[in-house]
């Protein structure tokens, strides 16, 4: 209990520093969502309103990668998160994942203050990470995957790679699997996230870099690539769609998240120091 005290009191004492020097120094139109590290998830389930997806125009084709009639096996994930401390030793922290029957088809999450990236399915799987990432700051994390190279990349650049070639053979269940952010049976997220992107291509360095993968999250996505993305998601506002509570997907798929647990929304790329 004691723990847990803590961390809910260290927790509401950075949102009040953040929202003082948002005053200040925010950037306009440039947010974030906070996660209380507990209960904070976004989520589109597969399947039709009112049990999968939020909004009836919904293409779920932008996260239903590497499935058995899947023609398409590149991806590109790109997120933008603050760690608030250290991630819990040995939890596997979920920013972004696909849930399937038999598992998920490419996940990225934190362990032990690393960053990871896998693709597969319940045959096979490929696993990349970083190396350990500083909290109290920024961090672009981007995971691609090219048809048989899964890579990570830190910041913009590469850290690692390793070979694999997919074998797609999974299939979905109506309701029950989807596209899931900030939570998981194993864990969940505590900090900010800003941005997250899908593309169905493996991004170059070049095209990461230029895509916010830099660091600033606000940067547009060159016109180039827009024919690539199949999902963004800017956590600059709530949406409600018949009261319920979402987090608007930018892209043309316009598949829509269900906001649950989140409610303060704070600027983001300020500079603070660490509590």
């Amino acid at each position: 209990m004691r723990n847990f005290i803590n961390k809910n009191f260290y927790l509401a004492l950075f949102i009040i520093i953040l929202i003082t020097i948002n005053n200040s120094f925010a950037q306009t139109n440039n947010n974030a969502y906070v996660f209380n590290g507990e209960t904070s998830q976004l989520y589109i389930k597969d399947g039709n309103p009112p049990d999968g997806a939020i909004n009836s125009d919904a293409n779920q084709n932008g996260f239903q990668f590497f499935n058995s009639s899947a023609s398409n096996n590149k991806i590109t994930i790109q997120a933008w998160v603050y760690l608030i401390g250290d991630t819990p030793a040995g939890v596997e922290i979920p920013i972004v994942y696909r849930t399937v029957n038999n598992g998920k088809t490419f996940s990225m999450y934190l362990k032990d203050n690393k960053a990871y990236f896998s693709v597969g399915n319940h045959k096979s799987s490929m696993m990349v990470s970083t190396n350990l990432l500083p909290a109290f700051q920024w961090l672009a994390i981007s995971g691609t995957y090219d048809g048989s190279k899964v890579k990570i990349y830190s910041g913009g650049s590469l850290v690692t790679y390793a070979n694999f070639t997919i074998d797609s053979v999974y299939t979905s269940t109506n309701g029950v699997t989807g596209l899931f952010v900030g939570k998981s049976n194993t864990g969940a997220f505590r900090g900010l996230i800003d941005e997250i992107r899908i593309f169905n291509t493996a991004l170059s360095a070049s095209n990461i870099n230029n895509s916010g993968g830099n660091g600033n999250p606000a940067e547009n996505i060159p016109q180039s690539l827009i024919q690539y993305l199949t999902g963004q998601w800017s956590f600059t506002a709530f949406s409600y769609y018949n009261g319920t509570k979402a987090l608007n997907d930018l892209s043309t798929y316009k598949n829509h998240l269900r906001v649950f647990n989140i409610d303060e929304i704070l600027k983001a790329k300020i500079h603070l120091c660490s509590l």
